[in-house]
């Protein structure tokens, strides 16, 4: 950045330049179509409303009758006058989401390529719906939301990760997101099938997924959610 000064006369003039650092990052491309193909699987498996849907946070397990004890703003004030006398509604809040959603990045050809149709995936989806997202690879990552350096660095791995790093995910369906199958992809569908229900998001055809079927409670193939 250059500044310049000069005084009210004009007889002299300063400049300076002061260097900024700023972070630049090289994302993978937006595959549009794809993205909100597969969102659409991911969505219909998960029974997700439409994002403009009115949501509420709460899930509701009954009402009762009004009881001293019982706090004024409990009160269900409609549904009182519907049956002539207090009524209380009891509020849960709500629950942690129960969905895990990992990217597995194995080294090969199309990498680059599946990592461009994960991330357009899940910049469709609500990312509040998924309790952990993990990006496998030759370092990998782990949060509740993907950071965007976290794309910019993956790399393919070529050698197995430990699979340590999935062992907290228990109970949970998970979305397991790869390409195409391989022996490693077995070992974790296998390890984590063990306290968890799998849906395997896979781009390529369901012939290949004969050596895993038997890890996954549900596959879901790309093809399958072409536009009409």
């Amino acid at each position: 950045m250059l500044l310049l000064a000069n005084d009210y006369f004009l007889m002299w003039e300063k400049s300076r330049i002061i260097g900024q650092k700023m972070d630049l990052y090289i994302l993978p491309q937006r595959l549009k179509k794809e993205g909100q193909r597969l969102a659409l699987a991911v969505e219909k498996i998960m029974q997700i409303p439409a994002k403009d849907a009115e949501i509420t946070s709460f899930e509701f397990k009954k009402y009762r009758d009004y009881e001293n004890r019982d706090s004024l703003k409990s009160i269900d004030w409609k549904k009182s006058a519907k049956t002539s006398k207090l009524t209380v509604r009891e509020d849960y809040p709500e629950r942690e989401p129960q969905n895990v959603l990992i990217f597995w990045g194995e080294n090969g050809e199309n990498f680059e390529h599946s990592l461009a149709i994960f991330n357009s995936m899940y910049e469709v989806l609500d990312p509040t719906d998924f309790q952990q997202v993990f990006l496998v690879g030759e370092k990998s990552y782990v949060g509740k939301h993907i950071d965007k350096k976290w794309l910019a660095e993956l790399e393919a791995f070529t050698q197995m990760p430990k699979l340590e790093l999935l062992s907290k995910v228990r109970e949970r369906n998970v979305y397991l997101f790869s390409v195409g199958t391989s022996a490693n992809l077995n070992r974790a569908a296998q390890f984590l099938r063990q306290h968890n229900e799998i849906i395997y998001l896979n781009l390529k055809s369901p012939e290949l997924l004969l050596i895993t079927s038997r890890y996954f409670s549900r596959q879901v193939y790309l093809e399958d959610y072409n536009e009409n």
